[in-house]
């Protein structure tokens, strides 16, 4: 029997490959439609609950109990069930890898699901983008099979589902191909990266057909920012490259006194506290808890004054360290773009100033610039954050002062030595199952 051709073999091995990476975009599409269902009904649940409260005295009550059993569950599920769903979910792709770490994908999909939902849905404020992205990497696993026995293509879809959840869960088909060539690094030929692409376009477009979002954050309109707003909005890139080195610092100190606690055995009962924390703020400013979706709207369309601003960053920045650190399963990336939105208006609005001397600039700009330059600074994956700002909001004539502020970012958190939050988590996570 006549053995096929070499170009005949090689074709039936791409169409294998691109084949299973459109089924991994299906797939991720699919669970990421229904974890964005669940937290909404979550969330109504949360902000219902205190005002179904039969009279005024235990409306606040309500809300405290209802945010402290969520995530006391969603911890506890973590915990019991799956440890290595704890947190983001992305140092433990970049683990499996590069450091050869199976991902049990089964319990992964339920865990990093059921754990997510009721923690997000009881309020912290992590991002739905990190269960997502753990989720569609598991997909991605049970479908090429064993790292180790699979190859190349075992890593491939790995890495394409993980695309393909982030993609799903921002509207960001080439964000998330980006974001596995600049922050997973495994992608090593056109085709694994056109894999990638395949998974991502096919697990957006699932999730746009069901939900009907196209942008993310809806077409923000603006106008292209004069030649004097370049100065302010480098500075901006600047000051978000040591913002993001202060979060990540501080995050990983977090992370580390949360351990003592938890090695005394108070693991639970810190899920417990930070819950009725969450569930106390969120009883007085609902829009202030979860991944932040709507503060990241306000920013664009109707940015609040600098005093609002200043609080919201300052409620943000502590509710995310204490969200993330309790364990729970979530994301950092919707935290970070509320951050640099924030930041973003607290800029524009000082050269708001100087509009006497010509220096303008919409508001709106200066958020999208800060989310993207802020992203850069924390996750030090510049191009990912600027392709994600135009995926998300459709703003195009942003571009140019968000790639100059991206690279700005980057470059100070170099200076300032800081180390990419996903690295120096995965080093952490290593260091304490005693790998290397």
């Amino acid at each position: 029997m006549a053995s096929r051709s070499p170009s005949l073999e090689r074709v039936a091995d791409h169409s294998a490959l691109f084949g299973l990476a459109i089924a991994v975009g299906l797939l991720s599409g699919g669970i990421a439609v229904a974890f964005q269902w669940a937290l909404a009904r979550a969330a109504w649940l949360r902000e219902g609950g205190a005002r179904g409260a039969p009279t005024g005295d235990w409306k606040l009550p309500v809300a405290i109990l209802f945010s402290a059993l969520a995530v006391w569950a969603g911890v506890a599920v973590v915990r019991r069930f799956a440890p290595e769903t704890s947190g983001s979910g992305i140092p433990q792709v970049e683990a499996a890898l590069h450091r050869d770490v199976d991902v049990k994908w089964p319990r992964i999909l339920w865990v990093k699901f059921t754990g997510g939902l009721l923690a997000i849905g009881g309020g912290l404020t992590l991002g739905r983008e990190g269960p997502t992205v753990f989720m569609g990497a598991a997909l991605g696993r049970a479908l090429g099979g064993p790292l180790t026995a699979s190859g190349e293509r075992g890593q491939t879809l790995l890495a394409a589902g993980a695309g393909a959840g982030l993609a799903a869960a921002f509207n960001a088909p080439l964000a998330g191909t980006l974001f596995v060539l600049e922050e997973l690094k495994v992608l090593r030929t056109p085709r694994h990266a056109l894999a990638a692409l395949l998974a991502c376009v096919t697990s957006d477009q699932v999730y746009r057909s069901l939900l009907g979002r196209a942008p993310q954050l809806g077409a923000i309109v603006v106008e292209r920012p004069g030649v004097s707003a370049f100065l302010p909005l480098l500075l901006l890139g600047v000051a978000a490259g040591a913002i993001g080195a202060l979060f990540n610092r501080l995050l990983l100190v977090t992370l580390g006194l949360f351990d003592r606690l938890r090695a005394r055995g108070h693991a639970l009962t810190i899920a417990l506290i930070v819950g009725a924390a969450v569930g106390a703020v969120g009883f007085f400013a609902p829009r202030l808890l979860g991944p932040g979706d709507g503060l990241i709207e306000q920013s664009l369309r109707a940015p609040l004054d600098a005093a609002g601003a200043a609080a919201v960053f300052l409620a943000r920045f502590a509710l995310t360290l204490a969200s993330y650190a309790t364990g729970a399963a979530g994301g950092l990336f919707a935290p970070l773009l509320v951050l640099g939105a924030e930041a973003g208006v607290l800029v524009g609005h000082a050269v708001e100033q100087f509009r006497p001397l010509g220096v303008t600039a919409a508001l709106p700009i200066f958020a999208i610039v800060g989310m993207g330059a802020l992203f850069a600074g924390s996750v030090r994956a510049p191009a990912t954050g600027i392709v994600l700002m135009i995926e998300m909001t459709g703003a195009l004539p942003a571009l140019v002062p968000l790639v100059y502020a991206a690279v700005a970012a980057d470059l100070t958190a170099r200076l300032l030595g800081a180390r990419p939050i996903y690295e120096a988590l995965l080093e952490r996570t290593l260091a304490r199952e005693g790998k290397s």
